[in-house]
């Protein structure tokens, strides 16, 4: 199993894996954002996870875990704090 996401929605993807029983579930993260590049700065942004497409997606079972096992995003898991406000409106600016 292959997981791809920008850097900016690694976070989340690291605590979606966590909830669905997947904490070591690899991530491969492009740089953020993708929207509104061309072809060419996509291809730029893409080139540094070409190889773990590669490996991710055609390696052997036991080979993929021996190489992506326990990797995962883990700076931008710590990173992230969630806070829940619930029925508090965002002060205006």
């Amino acid at each position: 199993m292959a997981t791809f996401c920008s850097t900016a929605f690694a976070p989340l993807g690291a605590i979606v894996a966590e909830a669905l029983g997947q904490p070591d579930l690899p991530i491969s993260a492009l740089q953020h954002p993708l929207a509104g590049l061309t072809p060419e700065q996509i291809r730029e942004r893409v080139r540094p996870v070409v190889d773990d497409a590669i490996g991710m997606l055609t390696l052997p079972k036991e080979e993929r875990i021996k190489r992506y096992s326990g990797r995962r995003w883990v700076e931008a898991l710590q990173a992230v704090s969630i806070e829940a406000k619930v029925g508090e409106e965002e002060e205006e600016k």
